[in-house]
């Protein structure tokens, strides 16, 4: 996923074993520059989850995230925790924004040309899990390093890390029976391996029920309530991957209504109103964990809303025009391209760092993880997912030159690129 991976891996190409139909016009050039600004909102995202996990090494941080309550830690952590603030160290919910960026943007390429699907899978799988494969590389040595530190005094979460041993990483590296400690922020890269796999199942829903999008939209709300309801992640993730594709395939659609934002005559309050909102939705979890109620139904409600917002911040990205403007500037869009790697590197580094300092300078070291972070970081990208990226081109050319044995199926669906 780009969200995750830095850059797109398109799913269509020369080679054989394509699948497609009639070609439709590729999108105008303003909207292929607005969808630069993903790119600066994938690094925004990151930055994110890294800010979130930095403040895990603060004890009651690490308390309030495993109790999902702030209750009783003072006013002003119950104000971080238990309204939109918890935006600034959202961790899961910039996940969620990861999700909902990779259904789109795998989809864009897909619809726009035939899908060259004998090389798009070799390509997907080796753009994805090499440089995962080097992030437990990293994890290992820094965890063997790093074994005889004294944990007395450490947050839960640099504790749980320090559980982990060099042999979790051969079964963290198959990323298909979800993953231990030595680096958490990978159960991701489970459920967006799956949706790799199953892209063609979510292309031909889009092309089928293309029309049918005001029963396909509310029919993934339910199943990710039932999934949260029901505690089962296949329910909860996958659909929030379709509502990425659905986005994909009606792009058109959202610009005309954002042209029709941009032409009202309060279009800056409209943005502003729509901005507050999105905020408001990605952190209901959160709000309405801060009720003095214990309500399993509202939660898995406030679990919807905060998807919901998550697509909201996606358009916001694409069309609100303050918003796309910073994520475009040289700084975000550094980060985005290198997202993966900081995604992917982060957590070891954190926890390093931390155990490399005294325990009573917690937040000492929470400050000093994140700029490490990035610096490791673009490292790994130069080091690591650059030359996996490059690789994973080489092998989806090689593949898709071999000649196809037997029929080939053609896909029935496109659209246009980003």
């Amino acid at each position: 996923m780009r969200h995750l991976s830095g850059s797109a891996d398109r799913p269509g190409g020369g080679g054989g074993g394509q699948m497609g139909t009639t070609e439709r016009p590729a999108p105008a050039a303003s909207t292929r520059r607005r969808l630069a600004s993903l790119d600066g909102l994938r690094g925004a995202a990151a930055v994110v989850v890294l800010v979130h996990h930095a403040l895990l090494v603060i004890p009651v941080l690490a308390t309030i995230q495993g109790d999902g309550t702030a209750a009783g830690s003072g006013p002003l952590l119950w104000l971080v925790t238990h309204t939109p603030l918890h935006l600034l160290w959202a961790g899961e919910e910039a996940v969620i924004v990861f999700f909902v960026l990779s259904g789109l943007v795998l989809t864009l390429p897909a619809l726009a040309r035939p899908v060259a699907w004998r090389e798009y899978y070799p390509r997907r799988l080796v753009r994805l899990y090499l440089p995962v494969w080097g992030s437990l590389a990293v994890a290992v040595v820094l965890a063997v390093l790093l074994s005889g530190r004294s944990g007395a005094g450490r947050s839960a979460f640099v504790q749980v890390w320090q559980t982990a041993s060099a042999q979790d990483a051969w079964h963290d590296a198959l990323l298909l029976d979800g993953v231990g400690p030595l680096n958490v922020a990978l159960w991701s890269l489970q459920w967006e391996v799956v949706f790799s796999l199953l892209l063609p199942a979510f292309l031909l829903l889009v092309r089928r029920g293309r029309s049918l999008w005001p029963i396909t939209v509310p029919a993934a709300f339910v199943l990710i309530a039932a999934g949260t309801l029901l505690q089962s992640p296949a329910l909860r993730y996958l659909p929030i991957f379709a509502l990425g594709v659905i986005l994909a395939a009606h792009l058109d659609d959202v610009g005309r209504a954002a042209r029709r934002v941009d032409e009202h005559p309060h279009h800056r309050v409209l943005w502003t109103a729509l901005a507050l909102t999105a905020t408001a939705l990605v952190t209901a979890r959160w709000t309405v964990r801060g009720l003095p109620v214990d309500a399993p139904a509202l939660e898995a409600l406030a679990s919807g809303a905060s998807i919901l917002g998550a697509c909201l911040v996606v358009v916001l990205a694409l069309h609100w025009d303050p918003l796309r403007r910073a994520l475009e500037t040289p700084v975000w869009q550094w980060v985005g391209v290198r997202s993966f790697s900081l995604y992917l590197v982060h957590i070891p580094v954190i926890a390093a760092v931390t155990l490399l300092l005294p325990a009573t300078v917690a937040g000492l070291a929470a400050a000093l993880a994140v700029p490490v972070a990035v610096v490791v970081a673009a490292v790994f990208y130069r080091l690591v997912e650059r030359p996996a990226h490059h690789l994973s081109r080489r092998v989806g050319t090689r593949t898709a030159s071999i000649p196809a044995q037997g029929t080939t199926v053609r896909s029935p669906v496109q659209h246009s690129a980003g």
